[in-house]
């Protein structure tokens, strides 16, 4: 037998020579003086192997029967990203607008993990500071209308005024939560999912809801989207949840009551959401954002299907 090709833990007899006394200690411990053919290896071992097959190949037809199992480990962030107003700061003001609007949008960027990160951080803290900073400067769900609106004005009347719908994106705009509506909207939000559950669960398979926090869209991390919850279900697969307590409907009969609003409509029998409203606007980037492709838009107490 030639010593200095026989393997002892991966190093030849010669090379290991050199080594420390613990590196020594730890080949001795490893050392499996069977043949390739004939060692047992244990279940960790095994794993580490296929883990970094799968590293190498991870689309590799051989893993398609058990990619749950094997999942390669993603470096987490600790920390979400900063807020978008921390990235304005490091944008020069003596350049032109033009070339500030570059800058800002080269520069917020987030990968995948600080996306997720950033969701997880701001499940149901929407009255924390965090939560709050970092929905500044962005276009949120709930604004996409009036966003691309003012645009399509901006086309046609260059002196048209956007003052007021940039201290909305950038400050928040006025509290409201003092106002009867948006009182009871926040009041009976948690009664309306827990109605929406009632409801709908007879009807779905395994349904199961799940809060959601501050959802960024990668590509584009200027705008965000809060949807009321995730619903995940065997026959939908995973669907946004947005929840709608409309004041005018409040101790009256939905059914036949839902022309008193803005956003309903009848449409071959059924009761639907206006395409031409904000809030079609607003399920439809809540989509997108959360890359989902179905919708549930309940109207307390009147339950809606998925779009």
């Amino acid at each position: 037998m030639d010593f200095r090709t026989d393997m002892a833990g991966g190093k030849s007899l010669e090379s290991a020579a050199g080594m420390s006394r613990e590196e020594g200690r730890i080949l001795k411990q490893n050392f499996d003086p069977r043949r390739e053919s004939e060692q047992v290896k244990s279940a960790k071992h095994v794993e580490a192997f296929l883990n970094g097959l799968v590293a190498v190949s991870p689309k590799a037809v051989v893993f398609t029967g058990f990619a749950a199992q094997l999942k390669t480990k993603a470096t987490t962030p600790d920390t979400i990203p900063h807020f978008a107003s921390k990235f304005c700061e490091q944008v020069g003001s003596n350049l032109a607008d033009n070339e500030k609007c570059k800058i800002f949008h080269e520069r917020l960027a987030f990968s995948s993990e600080e996306c997720a990160l950033l969701e997880e951080r701001t499940r149901g803290q929407s009255s924390s500071q965090e939560w709050i900073e970092q929905r500044k400067g962005r276009v949120t769900a709930s604004q996409v209308h009036r966003v691309t609106h003012k645009v399509d004005v901006m086309v046609k009347k260059r002196q048209a005024t956007v003052t007021p719908l940039l201290d909305l994106l950038i400050n928040g705009g006025g509290n409201l939560s003092t106002l009867p509506a948006i009182q009871w909207g926040n009041e009976s939000e948690t009664r309306a999912i827990q109605e929406f559950k009632t409801k709908l669960e007879p009807h779905h398979d395994n349904l199961v809801f799940l809060p959601a926090g501050l959802f960024v869209k990668k590509q584009k991390p200027y705008i965000d989207a809060i949807p009321d919850g995730i619903v995940v279900c065997d026959c939908h697969g995973k669907s946004v949840l947005e929840v709608k307590s409309s004041f005018k409907l409040k101790g009256l009969n939905a059914k036949e009551h839902f022309k008193s609003t803005d956003f309903l409509q009848e449409e071959n029998g059924s009761i639907t959401l206006k395409q031409t409203h904000a809030y079609f606007s607003q399920v439809q980037c809540e989509m997108a954002v959360t890359e989902l492709e179905n919708c549930f838009f309940f109207v307390f107490p009147l339950a809606m299907g998925t779009l």
